[in-house]
Order: C-alpha cells, then structure tokens, then sequence
C-alpha cells in the first residue's frame, strides 16, 4: 500500500507518492526554487553577466519592465507561459534570453514557443539540484536558449533550433569512474 502525505496542514489532505510526484512536477512547492551556483557560474563563462529577470526575492515585476541586453530566468512554473511570451516579446528586441525551465515537451508552450523561436534547446543530463534542496528535480529540465542574433529570423520559418544537452556535474561524475578504476588497478 501506497504510503500517505499531507498535502496542507488546514485541510490534512493526504496525497499517495504517486499524487505528490505529480504535483512537485507540475506545480513544485517552490515557485521561486534557486538556480546551483555551479550552474550560473557555467553560464555566466558563456554568455557574460546575465540579467536575473525573476530572482527568488523580486524587487520588482519582471514581466512588466524592460530587460538588459543579456539576461537569465527561472520562472515560477505556474507562470511558465507568460514569462517565455515576455522572453519572445524581449528577444525580438535583439535581447539573448537564457530560461532554465522544466523539460515538459507535452505542453503547448514548449511546442508553441521554445520549438517556435528558441535558438538552442539543451536537455540538461542527470537534472539540476536546486539550492536548498537535498535531491535533485524529480523532473527533467532543459535550457532553452533565445539568442539575439537570431531574433531577425523570429518572423520567418526558416530558424533551426539546434537541439543537444549539457551536464553540468560531469566532472563530479568523472572523478568518481577516476578513482573506480584506480581501486580495479590496484587490486590487480
């Protein structure tokens, strides 16, 4: 039998593994969930100083101001749609847009926006463990990467989006088959 989870403490709901699955990969508890630094620092060796556009403690509304000429977002996912229009809205003024988001290739904004007008999309290997949190996302997730320079071909249907993925705890990964086989040599 499927072990119980309180879903709130007024109501005492309770929620199965499978129904709380579901709602941390749809909804998350965290709206604002912390992008790794180890993440942001990778990002930041490849496309300069990035503009937080919707940081975890929002001074202000990113989806009504005007952005930077480079900027980065982690959007609350129950926002998803608005902020990708506002990263396309931003864009096509010549603005390189970095979004981390949730790798839901079922939804229409993923099909209607990120495959639309997104010059990369990177799949990001073995998932992002967000600050605060012990284990990483139960859910996949993705770059997807609106870059300046491509926004004159926003109007056309002639924009290929390149398609690849990243691992940003790769070296982690490495150190660990490194010292794996060293233990295999000497115990030759």
């Amino acid at each position: 039998m499927a072990s119980l989870i309180v879903r709130s403490k007024d109501k005492k709901e309770k929620l199965t593994k499978k129904e709380a699955y579901r709602g941390a990969l749809w909804n998350g508890k965290d709206q604002f969930a912390e992008t790794p630094t180890e993440v942001m620092i990778k990002l930041v060796e490849e496309f300069g100083l990035l503009s937080d556009v919707c940081p975890r403690d929002p001074q202000r509304n990113g989806l009504e101001e005007e952005w930077q000429r480079v900027n980065y977002m982690n959007p609350p996912y129950s926002q998803m749609e608005a902020w990708l229009t506002k990263a396309v809205v931003e864009w096509k003024k010549n603005k390189t847009v970095v979004c981390l988001l949730p790798a839901r290739t079922n939804t229409n904004w993923f099909h209607d926006i990120c495959i639309k007008y997104a010059s990369e999309i990177r799949f990001i290997r073995q998932g992002i463990k967000f600050k605060g949190y012990k284990k990483k996302s139960p859910f996949p997730v993705a770059l997807c990467i609106f870059k300046a320079e491509d926004a004159k071909y926003a109007d056309t249907e002639e924009v290929e989006v390149k398609v690849g993925s990243v691992d940003f705890y790769a070296k982690k990964k490495r150190k660990l088959e490194e010292t794996n086989e060293e233990d295999n040599e000497t115990e030759v």
